[in-house]
């Protein structure tokens, strides 16, 4: 799924690009937040260790610090696979940037870039 929303992805900035137009700021920012809910979707966790979950641990500041983490991919994460999946053809990083790490934290910006098309 993932492999094939990058290349639709690709493909249709490709055209863009082939037929002399420049995807606009809403469009590469809209076309990088689907790529962070992508990256979210994908985020595996690591796996919590048996202890979490056979009562071994008693101490509560011990298990908060073991076995609480979020199924969330952290920042440092986002970031690189964002980056990472940023297309050739995207003339703003900052603008792709900012789409796509918004998409994986879910937090859309309707104020900057308008309603999702």
């Amino acid at each position: 799924m993932k492999r094939v929303f990058i290349g639709v992805a690709l493909a249709s900035i490709s055209v863009l690009m082939a037929t002399g137009c420049s995807a606009s700021r809403e469009d590469t920012y809209w076309d990088a937040f689907d790529v962070g809910v992508q990256v979210t979707q994908d985020y595996q966790p690591p796996p919590k260790g048996p202890e979490c979950f056979d009562g071994s641990i008693t101490d509560t500041a011990q298990y908060l610090m073991s076995c609480s983490g979020s199924d969330m991919p952290p920042q440092a994460t986002i970031h690189e696979e964002c980056g990472e999946q940023m297309p050739d053809g995207v003339s703003d990083r900052a603008i792709w940037m900012e789409g796509c790490t918004d998409g994986a934290n879910d937090s859309p910006n309707y104020e900057t870039y308008g309603k999702r098309p």
